[in-house]
């Protein structure tokens, strides 16, 4: 018999919890054993519980959802976390870049979409959704000259076709061929892109930027 995972929602609003944990409920091997309204709580908590998967909003009271999953993994690091992210919202895409998260998705992710990307994440592969990684890779063209070439000598050849095909609107089946890989491990390069993207000078202030709300 497969073992049952334990949920836990983050979301400071009662509806969006309400309504992922409807979408969770429509699986038997589901089950939410916790939802939270802010990132502290849930912290806490996982301090003193076991959970497999945290599904958490990036904008929380306080504490964001980068900083929070940051947080949980050092303390354990075996927990997925998915991250929900507006693609409305610049800042949150920009720090959702710090994130030591399983998988980036959106706030309207569709409930077969959600329990795809819980599969993936507990067989090990990252996620990451299409339409984030199309904002991102969008903002290396506003780089400033010198972060740009910074940026571009810590891209392999690999990532550097990746980031062009995405932003030319290649499907990711198209992608995967074209680089002679699977699929999981578009993912991983993307990540390992958006870890690269965010050592630039430039985002890093616009981060700080959008935290102390300059910009």
């Amino acid at each position: 018999m497969e073992k049952v995972k334990k949920v836990i929602i983050v979301d400071d609003f009662a509806l969006s919890r309400a309504i992922l944990k409807k979408m969770i409920a429509f699986r038997s091997d589901f089950v939410v054993c916790g939802e939270f309204e802010n990132a502290e709580d849930c912290i806490e908590y996982l301090k003193n519980n076991d959970a497999d998967l945290v599904i958490m909003d990036f904008c929380l009271p306080k504490m964001n959802g980068t900083n929070a999953s940051n947080i949980i993994k050092t303390f354990s690091p075996r927990i997925k976390i998915i991250l929900l992210v507006s693609i409305n919202t610049r800042s949150e895409i920009l720090m959702s870049l710090f994130a030591n998260v399983d998988a980036y998705a959106l706030k309207d992710v569709s409930q077969d979409q959600l329990l795809s990307i819980a599969d993936k994440v507990f067989s090990s592969n990252i996620w990451v959704d299409f339409r984030i990684q199309h904002t991102i890779f969008n903002l290396i063209k506003y780089l400033p000259s010198s972060d740009y070439l910074y940026f571009k000598n810590l891209l392999t050849s690999n990532e550097g076709i990746l980031i062009d095909m995405i932003l030319k609107g290649f499907d990711k089946g198209d992608i995967a061929k074209s680089l002679n890989v699977q699929l999981p491990d578009l993912a991983v390069a993307v990540r390992s892109i958006f870890k690269k993207l965010s050592k630039t000078k430039r985002v890093i202030q616009l981060v700080e930027d959008f935290k102390y709300g300059l910009v």
